[in-house]
C-alpha cells in the first residue's frame, strides 16, 4: 500500500499537523518492509476499536506521506511495531499476538 503522492510546495514553511498525532516516532529504522517497497518507520497514531482499527504509519523515505493501514495488514507484517506502538500508548492488545 503506497504512500499517498501530495503536492509540495517550495516555501520555507514548516508542515504543521492538523489533527494531534502522537510524535513519539523516535525509534531507530529498521528493516520492516511491509511489501518489498516501503519500509515502515513507525507508527503514530490510531482510529477505531480493537478488531476494526487503523494505524497512521510513517514510512521510511517518504516524510509527510503518512497513510492509515488496516491493523491486521500491520500485525501480520511488522507485529513487534504494533506491539511497541500499543504498550507505549497502554493499550492491551486484543485477539491473541500478532501472526
Amino acid at each position: 500500500m503506497p504512500p499517498k503522492r501530495k503536492k509540495v510546495s517550495r516555501t520555507n514553511s514548516k508542515p504543521v499537523l492538523t489533527s494531534k498525532v502522537s510524535q513519539e516516532c523516535t525509534d531507530e529504522i529498521e528493516d520492516d518492509t511491509l511489501s518489498r517497497e516501503y519500509t515502515v518507520h513507525c507508527i503514530r497514531d490510531h482510529i477505531g476499536k480493537p478488531g476494526s482499527r487503523k494505524f497512521l504509519v510513517s514510512w521510511v523515505g517518504y516524510p509527510g506521506q503518512d497513510t492509515w493501514v488496516d491493523e491486521e495488514i500491520l500485525r501480520e507484517d511488522v507485529p513487534h511495531k504494533v506491539i511497541g506502538y500499543l504498550n507505549r500508548k497502554k493499550i492491551k492488545l486484543v485477539g491473541g499476538p500478532p501472526v
